[in-house]
């Protein structure tokens, strides 16, 4: 379940700016420009904000917190979509579902084939070590 922080605003004025939301004080009929329904997360992965992203999942961000419909995207959804290996990387080392549907059924697999590897690659070399998913030494 959403926090009362889990939605934001983001509107490309001059100065750009962001207004957190809470679910139910969302504006009813917003311009499509504004990007609303989409979390913290979603915006920082956006601008592949990686040391913010890991802030907020560390404080207790939900990771898999779907933008609203119609898209219901995840974070790692939009990483996939943008082909953001460092944040995909991230985001499903912290835990990210990889298998969540967002609203075309597609996962962020779908988006992103070239994630299917590296999850059986690193799979076998993390479970249990609780560390962070890497491709060929690099760290996310």
């Amino acid at each position: 379940m959403p926090s009362s922080l889990d939605y934001i605003t983001w509107q490309t004025s001059n100065p750009p700016f962001l207004r957190l939301h809470s679910p139910s004080s969302l504006p009813p009929s917003l311009p499509p420009s504004s990007q609303a329904g989409l979390s913290p997360l979603h915006r920082f992965t956006s601008l592949s904000l990686l040391p913010a992203l890991s802030l907020l999942l560390d404080h207790g961000a939900n990771i898999d917190i779907p933008s609203l419909p119609p898209s219901s995207a995840s974070p790692l959804h939009l990483a996939a979509q943008n082909k953001d290996e460092a944040a995909c990387l991230l985001l499903l080392g912290r835990g990210g579902e990889e298998g969540m549907r967002d609203g075309r059924g597609k996962t962020p697999m779908d988006y992103f084939p070239e994630l299917i590897v590296w999850r059986n690659r690193n799979r076998k070399e993390e479970e249990g070590k609780g560390g962070e998913w890497k491709r060929e030494g690099r760290e996310a």
